[in-house]
């Protein structure tokens, strides 16, 4: 948010604490957990400009 891009999908994997997925399931882990971390983010600045 700060830096104005997305994070990697890479980045986001290597914060996942305990086993890591296998390398089949890196990418729809990977989306899967950007994609709510976009949607909370999108859910905070709209609700921060409509007040």
């Amino acid at each position: 948010m700060f830096a104005e891009r997305e994070p990697l999908r890479d980045e986001i994997l290597e914060l996942i604490e305990g086993e890591k997925p296998s390398v089949l399931q890196r990418k729809t882990v990977g989306e899967r957990i950007l994609k709510k971390i976009l949607n909370f983010v999108d859910t905070f600045i709209n609700e921060m400009t409509r007040n």
